[in-house]
């Protein structure tokens, strides 16, 4: 009977599955929506890159595998770039600001 009953269910399963799947229709947005999402999305990109700051982007490595340099952007919009060390765990600007 458990083995009918999971036939049963499967055979159910699959039939609902591909009528529902002739159900839905491909989305295929107008030209105003696009627009409207592409200019959302700018300003959501003008948002974020103001806000967003002491940030470490990238670590870029030293060939002695301990040492590295990365940039960090201030809440002024000025770009600190740092050496750091791995085993010390010290970092120290690159450049003196004076």
């Amino acid at each position: 009977m458990k083995l009918f009953t999971k036939r049963l269910l499967i055979i159910v399963s699959m039939i609902w599955c591909q009528a529902s799947a002739q159900q839905l229709t491909r989305y295929q947005p107008d030209a105003s929506e696009l627009l409207t999402s592409y200019q959302r999305a700018a300003r959501m990109d003008t948002t974020v890159s103001k806000n967003v700051y002491n940030q470490q982007m990238r670590l870029r490595w030293q060939k002695d595998g301990v040492t590295f340099t990365t940039m960090v952007q201030q809440k002024d919009g000025a770009r600190e770039f740092l050496k750091g060390n791995a085993t010390s765990k010290k970092m120290e600007p690159i450049f003196n600001k004076e």
